[in-house]
């Protein structure tokens, strides 16, 4: 698969294996957390073996976003050494940052261009899946396969916004982009946009959504089309929250947030309120120990430390940048940072359309970092590890030159 000019000293049937156990990791990150996991690890045996870590140093020099993953792991081990918490507790928190590392092992199996549109199919494929399903629970023609806590979804309410959000960002570009196909990707985008608002209203999959179509409108109309977009997206999203029933839990947002700017105490019998609670507290153990933080795994020890009037603790506070925070100081935050910056720019150097939609990945990440751990959570965690693999494999100056 790689030329002998290249410098690459992997086996082609070895990298020929690890490009399909990645398209196969995409495609099952969707649907299960066990079989994830597997995948993942068979990729890092792959990886040893093909001899990849011998190019560690040519991807670090010409991939600046999978060196800042590697320097963030990096700083979650160095955290263990000065951690408040059990090291059983602080190696369990390391080890859920593990994704993290597949931004330097994927990069070796998605070298040709073949193994990048097969791993993009698998993406399309899984969260299409994703989308149908859901669509036949609400229906009732499927049954759930948690019929209580995710009655219309595979995943929990925010994964599968998530899922389905940037499934519709994709889906938009496509549409555009290619002639084959066509009508299924412009039928995706409503059905993706009528099960975020009509069939599971999580608030993160509409947040991200309404993002996601202004970006969507900026990268391919520019100016006028985001004052375009802007519009038509606030009309309708006026009318959702006025006439749809689907809004209670969007105005039940907007009532707890203003309450807690007024009073700074929250309901914690809500998420919204739950979640200001967690931040507040969070903040003020990052100013505890502002530079280094408390150490890799110390945060349900020291939340529930600050938080033990309230009647609801937390191990995570659903927030990455204050979980990083928290825990490796502005060290740790700081290099987040970077790595998001490193997103954007790095995407400017992409061809076509993968240089969108790694943007459209980025201003997921952001936004669901906001409100959500996005790399602590697994399922999340394992999809934008890969998703930027992914979208960012083509950076790399070694070219395969048969198929995979």
């Amino acid at each position: 698969m790689i030329s002998s000019s290249s410098g690459n000293p992997g086996n082609p049937t070895i990298i020929a294996a690890g490009s399909w156990l990645t398209a196969s990791l995409m495609l099952a990150i969707p649907f299960s957390t066990s079989i994830t996991t597997i995948i993942s690890f068979l990729l890092f045996f792959l990886w040893l073996l093909s001899r990849q870590f011998l190019t560690l140093g040519l991807l670090l020099t010409t991939n600046p976003v999978a060196l800042l993953a590697l320097l963030l792991f990096a700083l979650f081990f160095l955290g263990l050494g000065h951690t408040s918490a059990d090291i059983s507790d602080a190696l369990a928190m390391l080890g859920k940052y593990r994704e993290l590392l597949l931004l330097i092992i994927l990069p070796a199996f998605l070298h040709s261009v073949k193994a990048q549109r097969r791993t993009w199919n698998a993406l399309f494929i899984g969260l299409t899946i994703t989308l149908l399903s859901s669509h036949a629970f609400a229906l009732g023609i499927l049954e759930s396969p948690h019929p209580i806590k995710s009655p219309t979804s595979i995943k929990t309410h925010i994964t599968h916004g998530l899922f389905v959000a940037f499934l519709a960002f994709y889906c938009a570009h496509q549409a555009i982009s290619t002639g084959k196909y066509r009508v299924l990707y412009l039928a995706l985008v409503p059905a993706c946009l009528y099960n975020l608002f009509f069939q599971v209203p999580g608030r993160s999959g509409q947040l991200i959504v309404l993002l996601l179509a202004l970006l969507f409108s900026y990268q391919r109309f520019r100016i006028k089309g985001l004052l375009a977009v802007s519009l038509l997206s606030a009309g309708l999203f006026t009318l959702f929250v006025i006439y749809s029933g689907k809004a209670q839990r969007v105005l039940a947002g907007f009532a707890q947030l203003q309450s807690f700017l007024q009073t700074h105490a929250a309901d914690l019998s809500t998420s919204a309120g739950q979640r200001l609670t967690f931040w507040k507290h969070s903040l003020t153990l990052f100013m505890e120990k502002p530079w280094f933080g408390h150490g890799t795994g110390s945060f349900a020890g020291e939340y529930q430390r600050v938080a033990s009037l309230d009647s609801i603790l937390t191990s995570n506070p659903h927030n990455e940048y204050l979980m990083i925070a928290v825990q490796l100081g502005v060290a740790g935050l700081l290099c987040f940072l970077l790595f998001l910056y490193q997103q954007y720019r790095c995407s400017q150097k992409l061809p076509g359309i993968t240089r969108w939609l790694a943007q459209g990945v980025l201003l997921t990440l952001i936004a669901n970092s906001m409100i959500n751990s996005s790399f602590l959570d697994h399922t999340e965690g394992h999809w934008f590890a890969c998703l930027l693999a992914l979208c960012f494999a083509p950076l790399g100056k070694r070219r395969t030159k048969h198929r995979a």
